[in-house]
């Protein structure tokens, strides 16, 4: 495959390229320019750091090893001679030398050496194998020395990708993949000591700059799709055919696109996918990925060499093919299709332009209304995709033919859009009988849950009105919190209540003494009638002032208490409630059922009119007849006052 396309390498620099007409390498000063990076840089130059002596002893090192293998290959005549154990010794320190120079310097030479250590170490090994395995055939012995050796390179990369990730503490382990070939695999394969040198990473201190950690993270890149390359090999030498291993394309390519996530601005992943997909899908895949890796802000510049070879192809085809063909298939749209990509993207002259067009127009209308010729849909992107690099790339290079390459697209979308529609169209045709019963079953599904949801509704009010029921319940049971009138009439009662029994009590202490203070009285008293008459007469007049004194308070009390349903306590002598002078006091003698006979007898007898009775707890009683008894805590008001004196 090499011989057809060139990959280069996954390190290939500029100045290097692959022959046209082999896999023989040819760089331009490669011997000149590796003799100076080894010893012209002992200083400062145009702006280069001063290296170590370390670095210097090992740089000589490193060029006296490629010397040395470089002599030893030259005798080599067949691939048994080119693993002997003397070559693969030498091989394998000049990439342990190598990795040992990309962990101590990374300013000035880093990048060099890691290109030789893939060069040197790894591809001409391989392009010397595709060179003489068609001549000498493919020995098992031989793809055994081979299958070590592409086993070496992949544990190196991998672990020099996991030693970078972690001294940099760059955190890439979720996008380098190491599943595809198991360890077990690489240890069995790899178990010759010399060839295990190259395995060895150096103890080294780290300097974790900005610069260093962008050092670190192009490193990686590299590894990538240096695992790519070594992993594309065993396909190409079929190697899994023989020993048992199952590597397949888009196991290879995991590597290649993990590389191009890595870093998207350098297209070289983009030609090592194409050289992979080479001769797959008629080229569409290969023709994609070279143009992507073109439109690249880092081109990979073997890409166009391996695109127009492409074209070269399928333009001799459309040369063959017969014009009076009338059957139409899927080779002579692609072979049409590329000839105007071609014609797009490298912005060349050609006469009847427009109707070329307008013929790859009527194929992929052909195209994406046949039932035969179905084009899967990524083939369809990647079309659409191509178009699109094909104006970016004439955008650049400010060519006129944008104007028809943006007709050419929105005739393309429009035939997209227009299949797209008729597809839509005649899937609801042909399943109209499915789209009948999934209606059926769906309003049959949405009825059992209509009829639930109402169902639940019910319940759940139904609950609702359950609960309200017996909390109303429970409340009644308890008793409601009574209103301010209803508290003010129960007060009322209650207090006359016990203002009446207070009431019957005292009178009848008082009695009491009466009877006592008469049967104790001294037969021999020095009071005389007069000073029991100025005593009598005090009494009225006292018990006048006093009647006026609590006519105003309860006047107060009114003005304070406008509300009359307010409620009392019993407890308290200052909330006492006095009736106002409206009120009915007839039916207030019914209450009491003490007697006061023998009071009112006595007092009627003298004058007949009301009488005050004064007691040492209560202020004042009032009878304002002789069958009712008005306590303190009650509103009364005396209109008429007639005071009782002494009979002279």
């Amino acid at each position: 495959m090499e011989s057809t396309l060139s990959s280069g390498g996954s390190n290939a620099s500029s100045e290097c390229a692959i022959d046209p007409g082999g896999d023989k390498l040819r760089c331009r000063g490669y011997e000149g320019t590796l003799c100076t990076m080894f010893m012209g840089n002992t200083g400062i130059h145009n702006g280069n750091p001063v290296l170590t002596q370390e670095v210097k002893d090992l740089y000589r090192n490193l060029y006296t090893i490629s010397k040395q293998l470089d002599d030893a290959k030259r005798s080599v005549q067949n691939i048994g001679q080119l693993f002997n154990h003397d070559i693969e010794e030498k091989r394998a320190l000049l990439v342990q030398l190598c990795k040992q120079i990309l962990f101590k310097d990374y300013q000035s030479v880093g990048k060099k050496s890691r290109e030789v250590m893939w060069r040197r170490g790894y591809y001409e090994f391989i392009a010397f194998v595709k060179k003489h395995m068609h001549k000498q055939g493919a020995d098992p012995e031989n793809m055994q020395k081979l299958e070590r050796f592409l086993c070496a390179g992949i544990w190196n990369y991998k672990r020099l990708s996991a030693r970078m990730d972690e001294i940099y503490d760059l955190d890439l382990k979720y996008l380098i993949d190491f599943s595809i070939i198991s360890e077990g695999y690489l240890i069995e394969c790899i178990d010759d000591p010399t060839v295990s040198k190259e395995m060895e990473l150096p103890q080294v201190a780290v300097d974790k700059s900005l610069e260093a950690v962008g050092f670190a993270l192009d490193t990686i890149h590299s590894a990538l799709l240096s695992l790519g390359d070594l992993h594309r090999y065993f396909l190409d030498f079929h190697i899994e055919s023989k020993l048992g291993i199952n590597i397949s394309k888009e196991q290879v390519a995991k590597y290649y696109l993990e590389a191009f996530k890595l870093n998207p601005a350098i297209g070289m992943a983009q030609n090592q996918l194409g050289t992979l997909y080479y001769g797959q899908n008629y080229d569409l895949d290969s023709i994609y990925h070279y143009l992507y890796s073109l439109v690249s802000i880092i081109p990979f510049e073997l890409s166009e060499n391996n695109l127009n070879k492409l074209f070269a192809k399928h333009t001799e085809y459309l040369e063959k093919m017969d014009p009076a063909k009338l059957e139409f298939n899927i080779e002579d749209f692609y072979a049409r299709f590329y000839l105007i990509v071609d014609i797009f993207f490298f912005d060349k002259e050609v006469p009847d332009f427009n109707s070329l067009c307008h013929c790859v127009l009527i194929d992929l209308r052909k195209i994406l209304c046949a039932q035969q010729l179905r084009v899967p849909e990524p083939s369809i992107f990647k079309i659409i995709s191509i178009l699109f690099f094909c104006l970016s790339k004439l955008k650049m290079i400010n060519s006129p033919k944008v104007y028809s390459l943006h007709a050419f697209l929105v005739a393309a979308c429009s035939d997209l859009m227009d299949a797209c529609i008729v597809n839509i169209e005649q899937t609801i045709l042909a399943r109209a009988a499915d789209n009948e019963t999934f209606q059926a079953e769906y309003e049959q599904h949405f009825q059992e849950f209509d009829t639930m949801v109402r169902k639940s509704r019910n319940e759940h009010k139904n609950w609702l009105a359950a609960v309200g029921e017996s909390e109303r319940k429970d409340k009644k049971a308890m008793g409601r919190p009574q209103s301010h009138k209803d508290c003010s009439s129960d007060s009322r009662d209650s207090q006359k209540s016990e203002d009446d029994a207070c009431i019957k009590a005292q009178d009848a202490a008082e009695g009491d003494k009466l009877c006592a203070s008469a049967d104790n009285a001294d037969p021999i008293s020095t009071r005389s009638s007069d000073e029991a008459k100025e005593s009598d007469l005090k009494t009225p007049l006292s018990c006048k002032s006093k009647r006026r004194g609590m006519r105003l308070r309860r006047r107060r009390r009114k003005i304070a208490q406008s509300d009359d349903s307010s409620c009392y306590d019993s407890e308290s002598e200052m909330d006492t409630d006095f009736y106002s002078d409206e009120e009915d006091y007839t039916d207030l003698s019914s209450n009491f059922d003490t007697d006061f006979s023998d009071i009112d007898a006595a007092e009627h007898d003298d004058k007949g009119g009301d009488v005050l009775i004064l007691t040492p707890d209560r202020p004042l009683r009032v009878l304002a007849n002789p069958t009712a008894i008005y306590s303190s805590s009650e509103d009364v008001v005396i209109e008429e006052e007639r005071l009782v004196y002494p009979d002279e």
